[in-house]
């Protein structure tokens, strides 16, 4: 009996870390429905420093300094999926409605156009392996290269969120690139984000994760004759709920604050923002 005790203890410790361990493999299973929104919130102040004859220009172009702006962003979307085929794939069609950004600039509303993403459908195949494939756009004539374009773009939306092929035990962190545009007047500037993800708890079938970002600027390049140089960096925390049964992230939350220094000939342009965004996908089976 005493050696059987802590043989029994120690199997019971043993089962109990096994169940604490989980590998993740997000992706989309046949015959459900994904409901998705995202909202995102951006604050950013900018001002302006030059020259005497710069600074005069930038004031006859009615520009106010500091200039305060806001951008919001909302978005919703179905995916459907359908039956499972022979070959190991099935159809998934994803539907964008209610794609909406509204901006301001010093409290004077500036309109946009009409979102094309609203009412687009797009048509693919996915396999149970994760790899896609648009087969067509209804109402779009789309050729080959078009295909392979929308593939690309789809397919990093998709599998966006990786995880370690081991499993993971609370506590363990598992980290990513996402790539990430910021929207500067007269610029879309490209950069790539680091995201941190630590399993803290697991329960009822559900995975939270605390998520770390982390962002450093460095570039140089040329825009309109001009050699631009960006420096700058960023951090946020946030959350995220994963749902173990459906294999897919269910909720994430993220706070984040970001500075930069923009040298443009002779301009220099220095930044503040906050960004908060939230993503939520609802779950349904049957394709309902």
């Amino acid at each position: 009996m005493k050696i059987f005790l802590p043989i029994f203890f120690l199997t019971v410790i043993t089962f109990s870390v096994q169940a604490q361990s989980i590998i993740f493999k997000p992706k989309y299973q046949p015959d459900h429905s994904y409901k998705i929104a995202f909202n995102m919130n951006m604050n950013m102040a900018m001002d302006v420093q030059g020259t005497a004859a710069e600074m005069q220009a930038v004031k006859d172009k009615g520009i106010k300094l500091p200039m305060q702006m806001t951008s919001k962003t909302s978005m919703g979307a179905t995916i459907k999926t359908g039956n499972l085929k022979s070959d190991n794939y099935f159809p998934l069609v994803i539907t964008y409605d209610n794609v909406i950004v509204d901006k301001t600039m010093n409290g004077e509303a500036k309109p946009s156009p009409p979102n094309p993403l609203n009412g687009l459908s797009i048509i693919c195949r996915y396999s149970t392996g994760g790899k896609i494939q648009v087969d067509s756009v209804p109402g779009k004539a789309i050729d080959n290269e078009m295909k392979d374009v929308l593939t690309k773009t789809i397919s990093s939306f998709v599998n966006q969120l990786h995880f370690p092929d081991r499993p993971m035990n609370i506590g363990d962190t598992c980290s990513q690139q996402i790539p990430f545009s910021m929207p500067v007047p007269g610029i879309n500037i490209q950069m790539t984000i680091k995201v941190l993800y630590k399993l803290v708890s697991l329960k009822n079938d559900l995975a939270n994760f605390d998520v770390t970002e982390s962002l450093n600027m460095d570039m140089t390049t040329q825009q309109a004759g001009k050699t631009m140089a960006l420096t700058g960096n960023g951090s946020g925390n946030g959350t995220m709920l994963y749902d173990i049964k459906q294999n897919i992230p269910t909720s994430t939350n993220i706070d984040f604050k970001m500075n930069y220094r923009m040298l443009m000939g002779d301009l220099v342009m220095l930044g503040d923002a906050t960004i908060m965004s939230q993503h939520t996908t609802s779950v349904t089976s049957g394709g309902q």
